[in-house]
């Protein structure tokens, strides 16, 4: 809260940050936490920003490591993972005018180095797939993890990241935590509970928060092969794990009943898939009488997909 505050007031007096101005997905708020976290940092690992599009949340981190002096004499950096290609999505529904005369495909790590120019030494790009990128520059400090759009790349992180978080230090920032799609997230960081400190969600936003309490063994970062290494009674397990961690009133916490519902989806089980949602739209609808004023959460996407009557 203190630093909260802090930061408003310094935004009163010294204008928006220079970060501010970069096209992203992110809440206001999750750049915010995430240039604080990297301020914070000791300089006993380095920043990994796994799937950084344009470079919004980079940049957040690039300019709270500046601000860490020591950290940065000892050789930190934000280490910047993405394809840095035009894709269908970012091309027809962002509108961003610096991408839009690129096609689809076409490479826009330009117009990321352009955003990143006022820490040139601070940032080091890791262009391509990340599902095939190795980690060798040690230990982890902090990681902001926005590429789990697949079974294959949330095991191809665990796999290869997860290892290198420190005991007691490493925090992690799961950025699709409460979004509908990514359901793998919830077995897979069920799995690991036991070693993980959970630290809440960043303020109207999908960013979960979790601390690295103890060291992981090494055959629980193995892959999994997908679902067909989570029995559905565990995966039932996570998820009630997954949203007990959020406030009965928060919409997030329907978030992840649509993750939980979406799993099924996944596994073309529409049957169970719509079992979950209407259990959760009696309770986001019971939530949203009880606390008037918040908002609905991502059901209305399992509606569309389960062909739900509006």
């Amino acid at each position: 809260m203190i630093d909260r505050i802090l930061n408003r007031v310094r935004r009163t007096l010294n204008g928006p940050e220079p970060w501010e101005g970069i096209p992203t997905m992110l809440h206001p708020n999750e750049l915010r936490n995430l240039h604080h976290r990297a301020s914070k940092v000791q300089g006993i690992g380095q920043i990994v920003d796994l799937g950084t599009w344009l470079g919004g949340s980079t940049a957040a981190m690039a300019s709270g490591l500046s601000r860490a002096s020591n950290a940065v004499d000892k050789g930190v950096r934000v280490h910047a993972f993405d394809q840095f290609l035009v894709d269908e999505f970012s091309k027809k529904n962002k509108m961003i005018p610096e991408i839009q005369s690129l096609e689809i495909g076409d490479s826009f790590l330009p117009v990321f180095r352009k955003h990143l120019s006022k820490w040139p030494s601070m940032v080091e790009v890791h262009e391509g797939d990340a599902g095939s990128k190795k980690w060798t520059h040690g230990p982890i400090e902090l990681m902001h993890i926005d590429v789990m759009k697949s079974w294959e790349l949330a095991e191809h992180v665990h796999a290869e990241f997860f290892p290198m978080l420190i005991p007691g230090k490493s925090v992690i920032i799961h950025q699709d935590y409460a979004h509908y799609w990514t359901a793998w997230i919830h077995p897979l960081m069920f799995r690991l509970r036991g070693h993980f400190e959970p630290m809440g969600l960043v303020e109207d936003s999908t960013s979960f928060m979790f601390r690295l309490k103890t060291a992981i063994p090494p055959e629980l970062l193995r892959p999994q092969n997908g679902a067909s290494g989570f029995a559905l009674e565990e995966v039932d397990e996570a998820f009630e794990w997954s949203r007990d961690l959020i406030a009965p009133r928060s919409m997030h916490r329907s978030c992840v009943d649509a993750a939980w519902s979406m799993y099924y989806y996944h596994l073309g089980d529409t049957t169970k898939a719509m079992d979950i949602y209407r259990k959760a739209k009696v309770e986001e609808d019971q939530r949203l009488k009880e606390f008037p004023g918040t908002r609905r959460s991502e059901l209305h996407q399992m509606e569309r997909l389960l062909g739900v009557a509006g």
